[in-house]
């Protein structure tokens, strides 16, 4: 596992979320990249592009967005855990689409995911509980 590959993203979408930003990629955890006005920018600035957490890990290791939307999502899987260096694909699986049924994707919010990457790194587990907590990084 890459912690520190791991805390750059979480470091990237922290501060994509500060009220001060402007970000290029806003935050949605339902698509590893989209420029569909459908998707809702949980940072707040809606800046007409979302990724979620794969998506952000892509597009800092270079990743042109626009390959990372058409992707299926088995690739975006892989291509996201290479790049964290998170060899379970399952746990990968997990990190970029949760299977806790009190969470809907759409709703994360940065601070959330941030968590679960910050947790991530200092454990080796993704723990999704967190965010469902509300347990702020």
């Amino acid at each position: 596992m890459n912690r520190e590959m791991i805390l750059r993203v979480a470091d990237a979408i922290e501060a994509a979320a500060k009220p001060e930003a402007k970000p290029e990629i806003g935050f949605n955890m339902g698509s590893f990249y989209s420029d569909d006005a459908y998707e809702e920018d949980r940072t707040g600035h809606a800046c007409g592009t979302t990724a979620c957490i794969a998506g952000w890990a892509m597009s800092l290791e270079g990743v042109p967005l626009k390959s990372i939307e058409v992707m299926p999502f088995e690739t975006a899987v892989r291509l996201g855990a290479e790049v964290l260096g998170i060899d379970d694909l399952e746990i990968a699986g997990e990190l970029f689409s949760t299977s806790d049924p009190r969470l809907d994707l759409d709703r994360i919010t940065p601070s959330q995911a941030v968590s679960v990457l910050r947790h991530l790194a200092g454990t080796g587990d993704v723990d999704w509980s967190i965010a469902e907590r509300g347990v702020v990084a």
